[in-house]
């Protein structure tokens, strides 16, 4: 008797899930109908045009500080490899520094008179590679292209000064640069890097109103940026 209550217990759930199979395995077919077994990755870089608005500041300057407004712009031969360019244009800022020796001199009056140099232009070219590239989730729940990338600089940097002791003029220079970019959609990206290069400056002059320590230095500039990406779709991998 048991085994037959049993048997029939066993048959009636089987005759309820294979009630549930067809419809179930029909709605996953009406979804997968057409598409390929495994999916190739969007790249985001790959074969596209870069231009990115950008603000730069300066780093660490004793004297003058600078804001740097201008654009970049990158060809991407491959998702991890573009070459390009950046133009910035400097506006100067005194630092508090600057202010202090001004104030003193000029309340002692002292003939010293102060000045500073700064950077005026930025026109670089340069190879950037992109070693990682990667996903994360935003919130828990919206995926997120993203990528680090290294840029090896050369070009001309512009210097210019607040007075008319001090050595300026456009050089040569070399950079190296490291950052993040973020794609908030196909087109649009986030991006920040941090660039150190090299300009042949005297910071400021002397008591003496001489320059003080003409030399070459390396400058620190912090960037942010809006990259939007052409053409707007980005291809599938081969």
């Amino acid at each position: 008797m048991n085994c037959k209550l049993t048997t029939a217990v066993i048959l009636s759930l089987c005759c309820v899930i294979g009630g549930f199979v067809p419809s179930t395995a029909f709605a996953l077919d009406d979804v997968l109908d057409g598409s390929p077994v495994v999916r190739r990755n969007l790249q985001y870089r790959s074969a596209r045009h870069e231009v990115t608005g950008l603000v730069g500041m300066t780093l660490g300057d004793p004297f003058i500080r600078n804001i740097l407004p201008g654009a970049r712009y990158d060809y991407h031969m491959f998702d991890w490899l573009s070459f390009g360019g950046r133009i910035q244009g400097g506006i100067p800022i005194e630092t508090q520094t600057y202010g202090e020796v001004d104030r003193k001199v000029t309340a002692n009056n002292e003939t010293f008179a102060m000045e500073a140099s700064s950077i005026r232009l930025i026109a670089l070219g340069h190879v950037s590679v992109s070693p990682l590239v990667g996903k994360m989730l935003a919130f828990s729940r919206l995926p997120i292209q993203f990528d680090v990338h290294f840029d090896l600089l050369a070009g001309m940097v512009g210097v210019g000064s607040t007075g008319d002791q001090l050595q300026t003029g456009t050089g040569f220079s070399l950079g190296a640069a490291g950052g993040i970019r973020v794609f908030l959609s196909d087109v649009i990206a986030i991006t920040t890097d941090l660039q150190a290069i090299s300009t042949t400056r005297a910071l400021s002059v002397n008591r003496d109103s001489r320059e003080e320590g003409y030399r070459s230095r390396f400058n620190t500039i912090l960037n942010f940026g809006v990259a939007f990406f052409m053409p707007p779709k980005p291809s599938r991998a081969d």
